[in-house]
């Protein structure tokens, strides 16, 4: 159950803050429907759902919960580092509510009992697919940090 309302969080909650953001930046719904993911975006996207379709249910926890720990760290840390008023201020309150640290550790939980779970080759897996999955996140953030596009 848990899994099922972090997937509902994403698709529900995400949305709205992303329309919000959206909203307050100017940007249209039609500019917004229009724009593709960044190649890092749709890279990292797509391995998550190859990982999610391929290996143990293991090994997508833990591709998983990189997403789930940076967030909450970065949320952390922005809300003790940013100046106030802040444009990003609802999606660092998002990250850093202690709910959604609970929902982190829930996650972490999960990972945790899978890989007692697991055999030693799947719990292999697990952490590859989890230090991927770190790797992806810092790209990401990177990505985001550089603007980056897709070549004309």
């Amino acid at each position: 159950m848990v899994l099922a309302g972090c997937a509902r969080d994403a698709i529900v909650e995400e949305r709205a803050l992303h329309e919000n953001f959206f909203r307050d930046f100017g940007i249209d719904e039609r500019s917004w429907a229009a724009a593709r993911p960044s190649p890092t975006c749709l890279g990292y996207g797509h391995w998550l759902l190859s990982t999610g379709c391929t290996g143990g249910f293991g090994e997508a926890v833990a591709a998983l919960l990189p997403c789930y720990h940076v967030y909450w760290q970065v949320g952390c840390h922005l809300h003790r580092e940013a100046r106030r008023p802040n444009p990003y201020e609802a999606w660092i309150e998002t990250y850093a509510d202690p709910g959604f640290g609970k929902i982190v550790r829930e996650v972490a939980a999960i990972a945790d009992a899978a890989a007692v779970a697991a055999g030693e080759e799947e719990r292999l897996r697990m952490r590859e697919a989890y230090l991927t999955a770190t790797r992806w996140e810092w790209l990401f953030w990177d990505a985001a940090w550089r603007c980056e596009g897709w070549p004309d």
